[in-house]
């Protein structure tokens, strides 16, 4: 039965080709497609294009990684020489809005600066106010310092916005303060 079927199927291809053949001699000239002829290369050029984005922005989320592992290891290293055992000064960043990785990492390398360790910056949409909350009472001077820096830090970007630090009724590790920064700038 299938053979049967491809014989069919060849003698229709066979008719196709004498038709092509027969048009191109009458006419004296190759014959005009259908655009829907075009359908398949069209579906094989676009698969490519998706294929090549998907590679250029999984190399710039790799690239972003490296420059955050970077300013990490940096932070961790300038601080662990400031500091004396059990004094270590952690802040957790959090953003949202228009900023860009650049902008956050010139932040944490101004907190570097003043040993302060800064772990990976998070990007996430679940931020609905910029704060900066502290858990420990000792930690409110830490706090302090880091709403001082960050609001000096975006008025020398030119989008100044103001942040008070904020008692967290949420446990947070001695040391370590939580930066959630919700802001937009160019």
């Amino acid at each position: 039965m299938n053979e049967e079927r491809e014989k069919q199927e060849l003698e229709k291809l066979r008719l196709e080709v004498l038709k092509l053949d027969q048009e191109i001699k009458v006419l004296g000239r190759r014959p005009i497609f259908h655009p829907s002829a075009y359908i398949p290369l069209i579906a094989a050029m676009i698969t490519v294009v998706g294929g090549a984005i998907k590679l250029n922005t999984t190399t710039t989320e790799r690239n972003e990684a490296k420059a955050d592992a970077q300013v990490a290891e940096k932070s961790l290293t300038s601080a662990i020489a400031k500091a004396s055992p059990g004094q270590l000064k952690i802040v957790n960043v959090r953003f949202r809005g228009t900023l860009t990785r650049e902008q956050i990492a010139g932040l944490q390398q101004k907190f570097n600066q003043s040993g302060i360790i800064t772990p990976r910056a998070e990007r996430t949409p679940q931020i609905e106010t910029s704060a900066i909350s502290y858990y420990d009472d000792a930690d409110k001077a830490l706090a302090d310092s880091v709403a001082a820096q960050v609001m000096d830090y975006f008025a020398n970007l030119g989008c100044p916005f103001v942040i008070a630090a904020q008692k967290s009724a949420t446990s947070i590790n001695p040391g370590t303060v939580n930066l959630a920064i919700y802001q937009s700038c160019n």
